[in-house]
């Protein structure tokens, strides 16, 4: 069940592109604020934890960090009160980031310590699919899947985004379809098309930084045992 805060006399319809855990709790902050939020993803979403092909780094380990999830402080538990014991009776992990990791800092192993620092491990689709399945309990949500984002409609004086223009993935080369909103948020990730959207419209694209963090990020996937975990 939720909690949510309900502000009287919701109108007007919002649009998510995007169906990633971004967009996702996008659309979850503005039911607060809208009657109806349709969010469109590239993607079929799977019915259960299941990989898909436009998140490929789902395979990397993934984790609820201190702001994220710790229970009645953090974001997704506010607005998904539950989720993180779910999780835990899915196979998740409660996880001392001093305790019950092994931590190499300066090529130096650091020694164990109990620290304040406690996280869910999990897998991104495991977390992914308890969001989308309860934003689907939720009556004024809908998802458009297996559709991409072609466009923004706008007034005769482009000046205010009135929409988006979609086709369906598996229907390329027909008619593109129009569906009115109040809001657009583009939650689509590294790959969003917005800044060619706005340039179409002869708005000046932003400016992008690209940073090289020289980071690498390695992950190996084990199958535990059964009951293997206390």
């Amino acid at each position: 069940m939720f909690q949510q805060t309900v502000h009287a006399n919701k109108t007007g319809h919002a649009i998510v592109v995007g169906g990633s855990i971004a967009g996702m709790l996008t659309a979850r902050i503005l039911t607060n604020h809208f009657a109806q939020v349709t969010v469109i993803e590239r993607d079929e979403l799977p019915d259960g934890p299941a990989f898909r092909k436009g998140a490929p780094h789902a395979r990397h380990a993934h984790g609820l960090l201190v702001r994220g999830q710790q229970k009645k402080q953090q974001i997704m538990e506010d607005l998904f009160p539950g989720l993180t014991e779910d999780l835990w009776a899915q196979g998740a992990i409660p996880t001392n980031m001093g305790r019950d990791l092994t931590l190499y800092i300066g090529g130096a192993k650091v020694k164990p310590f109990e620290a304040d620092l406690v996280i869910t491990g999990s897998s991104r689709p495991l977390l992914e699919n308890a969001i989308y399945s309860r934003l689907r309990q939720m009556p004024q949500v809908r998802f458009l899947t297996g559709r991409d984002v072609t466009g923004l409609c706008t007034d005769e004086a482009n000046r205010r985004v009135t929409g988006i223009r979609l086709q369906e993935r598996s229907k390329h080369g027909q008619a593109e379809q129009e569906l009115a909103a109040d809001l657009v948020v583009d939650a689509s990730g590294r790959g969003s098309k917005l800044p060619a959207w706005l340039e179409a419209l002869g708005y000046q694209p932003p400016a992008e930084t690209t940073v090289d963090s020289q980071t690498s990020y390695t992950t190996r996937v084990y199958r535990r045992p059964h009951n293997a975990l206390p």
